[in-house]
C-alpha cells in the first residue's frame, strides 16, 4: 500500500537536479569565458560534454533499467553526478572542466527515463502524459533555480562553493531515491545481454520508432541546446543586452517553460479523453515551435521575452513524444523505446550545442555575427517543420495498442 508521492517525488527531485545542471552553464558562461579564457567554440564544446556522455549512456541505460529497475539504477547514477560536480568545481583547467561536465552528464542520464519507467510500472497508461508532465515540471523548476538563484549563489559562495553545494544536493537525491521508492511486486525480465542488444537493434529498425523519433528529438534536443547556452548568447550577441538583464530574462524564460511543461501534459490527457490523440497535439504545437525559431532568426522589434518565451513554451510539447512512444510498444520494450528516443534527442542536443559555436566562428569570416545567427536558426526551423510532416504522414500506420487503462502495478492510497 503505497502513496503515489513515494514514486513521483523522489524521481522529481532527481530530475530537478538533472535540469539544474543541464542549464547552469548559461548563467556561469561569463565566468567561464572571463576566468578560464574559453572561446565560443570551447564554451559550446564544454557545455555539450554533458550531452555527449548522456547520449552514450542511453542504450545501456535502457537495458539496465529493464533489468535492475529505475530506483536502484538512478540512485547509483546520481552519485556519479555528485562526483562530477566535485570535479567540475575543483577544476583548474579546461580539461578538468570537461571531465567534470562529462561525469555530470553520465550521472544524470537516467533521471527522466527512470522516472518515466517508474510511472509505467505503477500507473495506468492513460495517466502517463499528465504524470510525466509533473516530472518535467519539477525538472524545469531546476532550470528556474539555475538562473537568478544560481547567479546569487555564485556571487556569495564563489564557483567552488556553488558546486560543493550541488554535490550535497546530488547525494541527498540519491539517498532519498534509494530509501523511499518501493520496488514493484512484478518480477522484471531477466534476459541475456545478447538478447537485450538484439531487441534494441530490432527497435532501431522499426518504422514506428523512426516516424516519431525525429520530431521528438528535434523539438526537445534543439531546445535543450538553446536553453542550456545559446539563447543566452543570442540575447548577449544579437540583442546586445547586459548580463544582469540576461539573467533576469533566463529566470522568466524558465518560468514560462515550466508552465508549458505542465500545461501540455494536462491538455494532452484531457484531449485524449475526447478522442484526440497526443500525436495530433504534438504535431500542431511543434509546427508553432518551428515558427518561433523563424521569429528568433528574423529578430523583429518585439520584447525579447516574447520571442524566447514562445520558443521555449512550444518546445515543451516535445515531451509528449515519450507518452506517444510508450503507447507504440509493449510494456517490456517501453523503457528501451524511450531511452532510444532519448539517445536521438541528446545526440541532436550534443551536435547543436557543440556545433553552434563552431559554426558561428566558421561563418564569421564570411558574414557578421548578426547574420550568422539567422542562418543557423532558419536551418533549425526547417528541420523541425520537416520532422512534423514526417510524423504526421506516418500517424495512421502506427495506432495505439489497446488496454489504455491497464498497468503492471496499481497505486493504492
Amino acid at each position: 500500500m503505497y502513496h503515489p508521492a513515494r514514486i513521483l517525488l523522489p524521481f522529481a527531485l532527481g530530475y530537478f537536479f538533472s535540469y539544474l545542471l543541464r542549464t547552469v552553464n548559461a548563467v556561469i558562461a561569463p565566468w567561464l569565458t572571463h576566468e578560464m579564457g574559453l572561446s565560443k567554440a570551447e564554451l559550446g564544446a564544454l557545455t555539450s560534454a554533458y550531452f555527449f556522455t548522456f547520449a552514450l549512456a542511453q542504450l545501456p541505460l535502457g537495458i539496465l533499467m529493464d533489468r535492475l529497475g529505475p530506483r536502484r539504477l538512478n540512485a547509483a547514477l546520481l552519485l556519479v553526478a555528485a562526483a562530477g560536480c566535485a570535479v567540475f568545481g575543483l577544476a583548474s583547467s579546461s580539461a578538468g572542466l570537461m571531465l567534470g561536465r562529462a561525469l555530470i552528464g553520465l550521472g544524470v542520464s537516467g533521471c527522466l527515463m527512470c522516472a518515466i519507467k517508474a510511472n509505467t510500472e505503477w500507473f495506468p497508461l492513460h495517466r502517463l502524459p499528465a504524470l510525466n508532465s509533473w516530472i518535467l515540471f519539477a525538472g524545469l523548476a531546476g532550470s528556474i533555480v539555475a538562473t537568478l538563484p544560481v547567479a546569487w549563489l555564485l556571487s556569495q559562495l564563489g564557483f567552488q562553493g556553488l558546486f560543493m553545494l550541488l554535490v550535497g544536493v546530488g547525494v541527498l537525491a540519491a539517498f532519498i531515491q534509494w530509501r523511499v521508492v518501493p520496488e514493484p511486486a512484478q518480477a522484471r525480465p531477466q534476459e541475456s545481454l545478447r538478447d537485450s542488444m538484439q531487441a534494441v537493434g530490432q527497435l532501431f529498425r522499426q518504422r514506428r520508432f523512426w516516424s516519431l523519433a525525429p520530431l521528438g528529438a528535434l523539438v526537445m534536443g534543439l531546445h535543450m541546446a538553446m536553453q542550456g547556452l545559446w539563447l543566452a548568447q543570442w540575447l548577449r550577441d544579437v540583442r546586445q543586452l547586459p548580463g544582469a538583464t540576461v539573467d533576469h530574462l533566463l529566470f522568466q524564460l524558465a518560468l514560462v517553460a515550466t508552465c508549458g511543461a505542465l500545461l501540455w501534459g494536462q491538455v494532452a490527457s484531457r484531449l485524449q479523453k475526447r478522442g484526440i490523440a497526443p500525436l495530433t497535439l504534438l504535431c500542431g504545437v511543434a509546427a508553432l515551435n518551428g515558427s518561433a525559431l523563424l521569429l528568433l532568426a528574423w529578430n523583429p522589434d518585439w520584447p525579447a521575452l516574447l520571442l524566447i518565451g514562445s520558443y521555449s513554451f512550444t518546445a515543451m510539447a516535445g515531451n509528449l513524444a515519450y507518452a506517444v512512444m510508450t503507447a507504440r510498444f509493449d510494456p517490456q520494450l517501453a523503457g528501451r523505446a524511450n531511452t532510444a528516443l532519448n539517445l536521438v534527442n541528446f545526440v541532436i542536443a550534443f551536435l547543436t550545442q557543440s556545433g553552434f559555436g563552431y559554426a558561428l566562428e566558421a561563418l564569421q569570416p564570411r558574414m557578421p555575427l548578426l547574420q550568422a545567427y539567422p542562418a543557423l536558426l532558419t536551418t533549425m526551423a526547417a528541420l523541425v517543420i520537416l520532422s512534423v510532416l514526417l510524423a504526421w504522414r506516418g500517424r495512421r500506420a502506427h495506432g495505439v495498442p489497446p488496454s489504455p487503462v491497464s498497468a503492471p502495478q496499481q497505486i493504492h492510497r
